[in-house]
Formats: C-alpha cells, structure tokens, sequence
C-alpha cells in the first residue's frame, strides 16, 4: 500500500483505518495524519480527498477516535503500566 501522507513501509500495526458505506478513513499510528477515500469511485485509493470533504473528514475522524479510544479501553494493558 502506497500512501501519499501515510509512511510506505509500514506494517498494518501502523495504521488505523475504518469504513463507513463507500468511505474509508486511514489514520497514522499516532492519529495525527488522516485520509479519506470514495470506495466507489476510487477502489484503488489514488485520490485522497481529506482536503475537498472536509466534513465526511471531521465526522469520520471523531468516529475512528472513538472506536479507537473503546478497542483501547477494552484490550490488553501490556505495555501501558
């Protein structure tokens, strides 16, 4: 996977991601870079638009934050003591 904003080697530890109908939304590890894609239009994610939907970007990201936030709160605490 070749990501413009997101680094190219990276494992899928590196990435959170997350799709709602014809979107998906791609964060960084640290949920600091982010990328959205039309499924639809775009099966092979060339055309990141988080610049030209920047609402569906918002909406999504506060939604990925949280499901991200949840899976943390119920997984392992190795690593976090």
């Amino acid at each position: 996977m070749n990501r413009r904003n997101l680094p190219e080697k990276h494992s899928e530890a590196d990435i959170r991601l997350m799709r709602q109908g014809d979107w998906k939304i791609l964060a960084d590890n640290k949920m600091t870079t982010f990328e959205l894609y039309n499924l639809r239009q775009d099966t092979g994610e060339k055309h990141n638009l988080a610049e030209s939907e920047p609402r569906r970007l918002a909406a999504m990201k506060k939604k990925l934050m949280k499901l991200h936030a949840e899976i943390e709160a119920e997984g392992p605490k190795w690593g976090r003591e």
